[in-house]
């Protein structure tokens, strides 16, 4: 889900299968970034939930995310 306003920061991350990692960089973009942030994620054809679980992340407010899957 896009933003209500521009962000000021955009943030380009490249997984794979990455659920073991993502909660807790998410956890901590989120507690160190005060700024309104935009994550474009580029999943290489995850298949552990990863895009699954960064799809309930946006919150249109101050998270944007942008999810583009590679088979």
């Amino acid at each position: 889900m896009p933003l209500s306003h521009k962000p000021v920061l955009s943030i380009l991350i490249v997984a794979h299968n990455a659920m073991d990692d993502l909660p807790t960089l998410i956890r901590q973009l989120k507690k160190h970034t005060a700024l309104p942030f935009d994550i474009h994620l580029w999943d290489n054809a995850s298949e552990d939930g990863t895009t699954e679980y960064l799809r309930g992340l946006s919150d249109g407010e101050r998270v944007g995310i942008h999810l583009t899957r590679t088979d």
